[in-house]
């Protein structure tokens, strides 16, 4: 008798299982005294060896193997018992080593009773339990008959047989086999419409049309579209739909013929037609249509000489289910709001025909990401993840329509209604598809994709399975709150386009969750009451404002855009995010805050700002009346958008002048490079004239070479190259580092940051940079003081957003043919329309050697000097300029190169590096540099300012004044006569240089004719000519006693002023074992018990948190299903978590991080595991007790026409100027 089964098991999220510990309990519920292969005589037809014996599978160690002999193709082991014993179940362990062990495919189990059973297993190593008809058996014999794949060996690590009638043996499910293996039992929704909107808001939709004029026109025009939709019948929908296995893309994006631009998946205007089907046409000024007897395309692609692929046929597909799917959401929202059945029949319509086909294109876009079809995936046109940005739209207009009789009609697929083809084929089929893709995680964009599409399925049919997981799995919406979102309401990845683009994200979670109901969720989950997703969407935009830029960090599109700085603060992206929480929130001063908070934004008039420039398809459904309270915002709030800040967590830090027209902003980042990020730490972002001035040259798609080879590549950036490798060019080195001071004083922004790891490699073990806006209006400038020790090579890198650039104080050489990289690499010369390299086969993330981008840097033209020298870049608004005078520093070579943007379309830039060199690893280089901006700038009308801009070079000269090691003298003297004198030191106590004495710091002295007119000082005291300011105290520091995490307070040993001085400046942690320090900003202090009690308003000091996959048994290394990303750098180790402690759910310390592993799951090495167990919450603690802290002391002096001091400090301080003598106290302004 034989018998045939399947021992399965869904194993996306089983790969990271591994059997490294001896106790088999720990994947088997079992009793040990039961396991009948312990007593008997096991026998087997070879073996690799003594040290694969047998034997090893009976050891109880499932860390230990038996290996079969190389030969022996089908392997078996035989177990005989002393006497006829009864059993039903085996349990085996495959070993789990596919790059030298085969998996089982096919297994014979054989029994002395003539019974003979066949089981298929998958194709993964690990545990199996095996169940057949009890045997009363003297033997059995166990035949590895077929691998999934030919490797090395057969193996197994174990092998158990068990009587047991009762199922007591079981597998220990870990959790991640627990998601894997879902219950999609469907339990169906009480009423329609229930995901994205309800029978509530479609009444408060029509309350809105009566009420509001915006909501009657977009209502009207809603109606109108739809009845010109359903102009089209059933046969006109199916006829023009694509086929079954069509090819869908992007597109070109370029004509091949004259350049003209063709829209992604032919949306431009006039790109694709109905009425030109399968074609797609030009914008450039002859409208080329291609395909074409030049450009043939089958449907398959047309292929060039090179081997590239261009879908022309597949970029037309593409806008023909783009439109659909458009109509799809049009007549859903036209049929809530009139309820006529004639749009209900159109859209079913076009749901069926999708869903005919849908299961079928598989692979998205097959040009996605440089591609031909090759190893992508997706439904649709849409690829990946994107599949959900599809799906849950068409969930939304599915479900205003659900009940309508119109989905009862027979189908386009025949024996089927269009409700079940639409449920069965494009609803589970996509939800099951991300559901799938989302099980490896991590916590970035893409698994949110996934997952919300699943979600929104999940909520239509009430699937709870797909809801449990997008809530509390381990990639669900709480974790990716906890792990992502930082103390400042902004996103972990190292891209504001992504942290954009992740709050729409999350917002596709809030409605369908608050929306549904079961008996698990009775009144579903409302995500608009918790604080941390709100703290998401409170002015992300305004908050890193850079007089009307946002940074382009990471992978975001370039900014060559020129920008007034604006009169007001305002920003449409964050009017719109207020509006969605105040719609959301169900406590009533969370309504109260964020009416607040529209009132700033709308400068009082909510309605007039509604009816400009409110997401009206969206407020039609949701807007309801604001309750006006007159009053502003929280300081903290207003604050972050117009003084100079610091993130802590995320690592920026941002210097922003008053405001005016002619206010500049700089910014740094200096925090852990993650993922979408760029080789880029301490990078220079500088903003003035109405320009991103520094222009970095951004993203575009993350496949082309110009994106991978160049753009993402430090030598693209504006810092200092070592070596001519890119930063973090081993695993050694560490991305992110410490930050020193961020203060915004009158007349003197600064901030001081270093990464000294990024480099350590190359034996580089200072790596820092200071950074200071100089002045308060025009005339204002940039200082930059960046100090890096070790290595043999160093290149200052400047740029600017112009090719146009005049070099003096040095005299250049010819331009050299090629590039920085050798003469006969010339990248730069051969970037495509697309960003890929022409002359070769198109290669996705292909990096052009040598692999650093100086390979880009062409045509370079050399000069040494020992002198300081000038750059001098004409910006492209006539009379704007950027000009740069770099201090003299012995041994420079001037180098100066042309480089390409990341598209032919996108602006070159002229590059200026000053070069230094060594022929040790010991170099020291200490780069000074000031940037004016000068010229008309981008204010419509000097009299605002009612200073005009200088039009021409201010400064005249910049010096390196003789200093001590660890200490920095700079000399700015300006053409009017001004000098600026800045001392700036690395260490403590008292330093001098030239005539100036501090004792912090940084010290700055502006003078002109010798008479004092302006004067910073950080620390304690500063002395110059004719000059004295001496502070009550020097920088403000102390011990950490305890921390409550709960409410954001710390409580502190030092005796701190509780009288408002030290309100909204910027405080840092640091600690032995931590591998940076971390800064917040102080929002209040007040003393309690003899401590001081420092309150941090919103900024929570939790981290994120942990979930304990199982019991370590008191071992070190601790796993959770939950990762966290700021443990994985998208080059170089962030050591973010090294030394911080591990509190309970309850805030109680169990143990310190030692070090983290970004792995699934998550591993967290930790000094002691005793009391951690499986289920355990376990939450990262930014700061602890004992951990040391530091408050910057300063003040700043300003001197009157009439030679009378004006003071803003920290503290009390004694001043002489002029002679006299000033006891200055601090007072509150």
């Amino acid at each position: 008798m034989m018998l045939i089964s399947r021992v399965t098991l869904c194993t996306a999220l089983i790969s990271g299982l591994t059997l490294a510990r001896a106790d088999l309990g720990r994947v088997l519920t079992f009793d040990p005294a039961e396991d009948l292969v312990a007593g008997a005589q096991v026998e087997a037809s070879s073996s690799a060896g003594e040290k694969y014996s047998v034997g090893n599978i009976l050891d109880g160690d499932a860390a230990t193997r038996w290996a079969a002999g190389g030969k022996d193709a089908t392997p078996s082991i035989s177990v005989k018992f002393a006497q006829p014993t009864t059993l039903d179940t085996i349990a085996l362990i495959v070993t789990d080593q596919p790059r030298l062990y085969m998996t089982v495919k096919t297994l014979r189990i054989e029994f002395s009773t003539g019974h003979e059973a066949t089981h298929e297993l998958d194709d993964r190593g690990g545990m199996f339990l095996i169940r057949f008809p009890e045997q009363q058996a003297e033997w059995f014999r166990l035949t590895l008959v077929e691998p999934w794949e030919q490797r090395t060996y057969w193996g197994l690590n174990a092998l158990l047989a068990f009587s047991d009638p009762q199922g007591l043996v079981k597998l220990r499910v870990a959790p991640r086999q627990l998601w894997a293996n879902p219950d999609l039992t469907e339990t169906g929704r009480e009423s329609h419409p229930c995901v994205f909107i309800t029978p509530a808001h479609v009444a408060r939709a029509h309350g809105n049309i009566d009420r509001y004029p915006w909501a009657r026109q977009v209502a009207n025009e809603i109606v109108t579209q739809a009845d010109e939709i359903c102009t089209r019948d059933a046969e006109w929908i199916r006829a023009n739909r694509p086929g079954k296995g069509a090819v869908f893309a992007y597109g070109p994006g370029r004509c091949p013929t004259c350049g003209g631009v063709i829209g992604t998946w032919g949306l431009g205007t006039g790109v694709c037609s109905f009425d030109r089907p399968g074609t797609i046409k030009c914008q450039g000024p002859e409208g080329h249509i291609f395909p074409n007897e030049q450009y043939p395309d089958d449907g398959s692609g047309y292929v060039d000489a090179e081997g590239r692929v261009t879908y022309f046929v597949g970029t037309y597909n593409a806008f023909a289910v783009e439109s659909y799917q458009r109509w799809i959401g049009t007549l859903g929202t036209a049929y809530s709001l009139t309820g006529d059945d004639k749009y209900a029949e159109t859209a079913a319509l076009l749901l069926d025909a999708i869903a005919e086909i849908y299961p079928s294109c598989d692979k998205g876009s097959w040009d996605y990401a440089g591609r031909s079809g090759e190893g992508v995936s997706g439904r649709l046109n849409r690829p990946q993840y994107q599949t959900a940005r599809v799906l849950a739209p068409l969930v939304d207009a599915y479900d205003r329509m659900y009940e309508s009789p119109a989905l009862d009609a027979p189908s386009f697929v025949e024996g089927l209604t269009r409700r079940e083809n639409i449920n069965t084929n494009l609803m589970k089929n996509g939800a099951w598809y991300c559901y799938v893709q989302s099980l490896s995680g991590p916590l970035h964009n893409g698994a949110a994709d996934y997952i919300r599409g699943a979600l929104a399925v999940g909520c239509l049919l009430g699937i709870e399975a797909y809801v449990d997981w997008a809530v509390d799995g381990p990639y669900g919406i709480h974790s990716m709150l906890a792990n992502n979102v930082d103390r400042d309401g902004h996103y972990f990845e190292t891209s504001h386009s992504y942290s954009n683009s992740t709050r729409r994200l999350y917002l596709t979670f809030a409605d369908p969750l608050a929306n549904y109901r079961s008996d698990r969720y009775p009144q579903g989950l409302n995500l608009y009451d918790d604080s941390r997703f709100r703290a998401f969407y409170v002015l992300p935009q305004l908050s890193v404002d850079c007089v009307g830029h946002w940074p382009r960090y990471g992978d975001s599109a370039p900014d060559v855009a020129r920008v007034a700085p604006p009169e007001r603060y305002y920003d449409t992206t964050d009017y719109r995010l207020a509006e969605r929480v105040y719609a959301g929130a169900s406590d009533p001063r969370v309504k109260v805050e964020f009416g607040e908070l529209l009132q700033f934004l709308a400068a009082g008039d909510v309605e007039a700002l509604r009816a400009r420039d409110g997401e009206h398809g969206w407020m039609l459904f949701h807007a309801e009346g604001v309750e006006l309270t007159g009053r502003a915002p929280a300081e903290y709030l207003t604050r972050a958008i117009t003084n100079t800040i610091v993130m802590g967590q995320k690592g920026m830090a941002f210097l922003r002048t008053p405001a005016g027209p002619y206010a500049q902003a700089a910014m740094v980042r200096y925090g852990p490079t993650l993922n979408h990020g760029h080789l880029d730490d301490l990078n220079l972002s500088y903003f003035a004239l109405g320009y991103e001035l520094t222009y970095d040259l951004g993203y575009g798609n993350g496949a082309t070479n110009t994106q991978v080879g160049w753009g993402r590549q430090t030598a693209s950036h504006q810092l200092v190259m070592v070596n001519e490798k890119p930063q973090r060019p081993s695993a050694e080195d560490q991305t992110g580092g410490s930050l020193h001071l961020c203060l915004g004083m009158p007349g003197l922004q600064a901030m001081d940051m270093d990464v000294n790891g990024c480099y350590a490699s190359e034996g580089v073990d200072l790596y820092r940079r200071m950074v200071a806006l100089v002045g308060d209006g025009p005339g204002s400038y940039l200082l930059d003081i960046f100090t890096v020790h070790g290595g043999q090579q160093h290149d200052y890198i400047l740029h600017a957003l112009s090719e146009s650039a005049e070099l003096t104080g040095v005299q250049l050489s010819p331009p050299a043919p090629g590039s920085l990289a050798g003469a006969d690499i010339d990248w730069g010369e051969h970037v495509g329309r697309d960003g890929f390299l022409l002359g070769g086969t198109r290669r996705p993330y292909w990096n052009p050697p040598p692999g650093n981008g100086l390979g880009f840097l062409m045509r370079p033209a050399r000069a040494r000097t020992d002198a300081g020298w000038q750059v001098d870049w004409t910006l492209p608004t006539e009379g704007d300029h950027l000009r740069v005078s770099v201090a003299a520093q012995p041994g420079t070579e001037v180098i100066t190169a042309w480089a390409p943007g990341i598209y032919p379309h996108l602006p070159n830039a002229r590059y200026a590096i000053a070069r230094r060199s060594s022929d040790g690893d010991g170099l020291r280089s200490r780069f000074v540099a000031a940037m004016e901006p000068y010229g008309p700038g981008a204010a419509p009308d000097p009299a605002r300012a009612g200073v005009e801009a200088p039009l021409r070079p201010f400064i005249e000269a910049v010096t390196s004044l003789p200093a001590p090691e660890g200490v920095t003298g700079v000399r700015v003297d300006h053409i009017s006569g001004i000098a600026d004198k800045f001392i700036y030191s690395l260490g403590n106590g008292t330093q001098t240089c030239d005539d100036l004495a501090l004792d912090g710091t940084l010290g700055h002295v502006r003078s002109r004719g010798g008479n004092v007119l302006a004067a910073h000082v950080v620390g304690r005291s500063l002395k110059a000519p004719g000059f004295e300011c001496t502070l009550a105290g020097g920088d403000r520091t102390g011990k950490v006693v305890r921390v409550d995490y709960e409410h954001n307070r710390i409580h502190v040993d030092a005796d701190l002023p509780v009288d408002g001085r030290l309100r909204y400046q910027t405080i840092v942690f640091s600690g032995p074992a931590y591998a940076r320090n971390t800064a917040y900003t102080i929002h209040d202090v007040r003393s309690e018990g003899g401590l001081s009690v420092i309150d941090l308003g919103p900024q929570k000091t939790i981290l994120g948190k942990a979930v304990v996959e199982e019991d370590p048994h008191g071992s070190t290394p601790v796993t959770s299903m939950v990762p966290h990303d700021y443990a994985r750098g998208r080059a170089g180790n962030p050591r973010f978590f090294d030394g911080k402690l591990l509190v309970s759910a309850e805030y109680r310390p169990v143990t310190h991080v030692v070090s983290t592993e970004h792995a699934q799951p998550f591993v967290i090495e930790v000094a002691d595991g005793t009391g951690i167990s499986a289920g355990d919450v376990l939450h990262y603690a930014d700061v602890q007790a004992g951990d040391d802290f530091i408050i910057r002391n300063w003040a700043a002096v300003s001197v009157d026409d009439a030679g009378q001091p004006h003071v803003t400090a920290t503290d009390d301080l004694t001043l002489t100027i002029g002679g006299a003598t000033h006891n200055v106290r601090w007072t509150a302004r």
